[in-house]
C-alpha cells in the first residue's frame, strides 16, 4: 500500500474507506504516521546533505580560484582555469552520483518505509509555504 500511496502522492489512510472498524482505522493511521515521520526525517537528512555538499563544493572552488595568483606562468594558469570551469560543470552529475551510490542506500536502510517511494529524495515545501 505504501508503493501505491507514493505513486498517487497521497497518504496510506487516503486509500481506505473511513467506515471500517476503529481498530482497522488505528492500524492505517499508525502506518501512515510512521510513513510520514520517516519521509520527514529522510527529507531533512537529504536536505542537510545537499546543503553540506553545496557549501563544501563552493568553498573548494573558491580556494581553487584563489590559487590562480600563486601559479607562475600563463599556460599553468590557463590549465588551472580550464580545470576550475570543469569543476563547476561536474558539480551536478557528481552530486547525483553520490546520492545514487552512497546517500540513498544509507537512507533506505535507515528509513525502510521510504525505500520504494518515488518522492523519497524530493524536498517538499510545507503546504502553508505557498
Amino acid at each position: 500500500m505504501n508503493l501505491v500511496a507514493g505513486a498517487l502522492g497521497v497518504g496510506i489512510k487516503d486509500l481506505y474507506d473511513v467506515e471500517k472498524s476503529s481498530d482497522y482505522e488505528e492500524k492505517i493511521a499508525s502506518a501512515d504516521q510512521k510513513l510520514q515521520y520517516q519521509l520527514g526525517m529522510r527529507h531533512n537528512e537529504y536536505k542537510n546533505f545537499k546543503q553540506l555538499y553545496g557549501t563544501c563544493y563552493i568553498i573548494l572552488m573558491l580556494l581553487w580560484g584563489a590559487l590562480f595568483s600563486l601559479v607562475p606562468g600563463g599556460v599553468a594558469r590557463s590549465v588551472m582555469g580550464v580545470l576550475w570551469v570543469g569543476g563547476w560543470m561536474i558539480m551536478g552529475p557528481l552530486q547525483k552520483y553520490i546520492v545514487l551510490k552512497k546517500v540513498s542506500p544509507k537512507l533506505d536502510a535507515k528509513y525502510p518505509m521510504t525505500a520504494n517511494r518515488l518522492d523519497k529524495n524530493e524536498i517538499h515545501k510545507k503546504e502553508n509555504d505557498d
